[in-house]
């Protein structure tokens, strides 16, 4: 699979530093990029973001090896990212199984991804089980994005949380850890999963990752030159 993204810990030290955004700039960027004058909306960037998301898995977790997957999802668009991206993975011979916390019937958006999820027969899960650390391989954490805000965890959320940070596998995040502090560089805190093996920043790295030292992946090719000028965001060429 070609990789949509960009490798940033591998790639990009000889160039100019990039630059790492906060929650704020990262908002204001999603809504300028689905306004009226660039013209994309919600399903296009999360279509984009879940098949970077898959392909940096691709690259970092060789089927061979990696081939069972466990997916979370949260209510927002980092979960809609992990169901597209484990629709990606399950079209690529992966086997995902997917727990998404609080599912949202009323969530058209997350409803549809679920339903192409569905009429490929991948699994999803009522709760994540006693032995899924025997179960899977690695671990997608799409709980939490960039908008999270907070000093605690909710049920159960933080069981989910908790639970992965006890076990020993592999996790890949989606954007951002989940629940880590997107504004500061100190990055998770006391509540966020631990340091994954895998980050995808999509569109721009945020500040919270300043700091990572897994393997650091840019994905995602939709932020319009304009927008790249006015923040001077200082992308890579992918």
């Amino acid at each position: 699979a070609r990789l949509r993204g960009y490798c940033v810990k591998r790639r990009y030290t000889t160039m100019a530093k990039l630059r790492y955004i906060n929650a704020k700039e990262a908002a204001d960027i999603d809504a300028e990029i689905m306004g009226d004058v660039e013209g994309w909306d919600t399903h296009n960037l999360m279509e984009l973001a879940g098949l970077s998301c898959a392909t940096a898995i691709y690259r970092s977790f060789p089927i061979d090896r990696f081939s069972r997957p466990l997916v979370l999802c949260g209510p927002g668009m980092n979960g809609g990212d992990g169901l597209i991206c484990s629709r990606h993975l399950f079209n690529w011979g992966y086997k995902p199984s997917v727990y998404i916390p609080k599912f949202r019937s009323d969530d058209k958006v997350l409803s549809g991804l679920k339903k192409q999820c569905d009429s490929l027969k991948i699994e999803f899960l009522s709760e994540i089980p006693s032995s899924f650390a025997q179960d899977y391989h690695f671990v997608v954490d799409g709980i939490f994005g960039f908008s999270f805000k907070g000093d605690s965890l909710r049920s159960p959320f933080d069981q989910v949380i908790s639970k992965i940070n006890e076990s020993n596998l592999p996790i890949a995040s989606i954007d951002v850890p989940s629940a880590w502090n997107v504004d500061s560089e100190e990055g998770r805190g006391k509540i966020g999963i631990r340091e994954p093996e895998l980050l995808i920043s999509l569109g721009c790295p945020k500040l919270c990752a300043k700091g990572f030292k897994g393997v650091h992946f840019l994905g995602g090719r939709f932020v319009p030159p304009g927008i790249i000028s006015k923040y001077n965001l200082n992308l890579p060429p992918f």
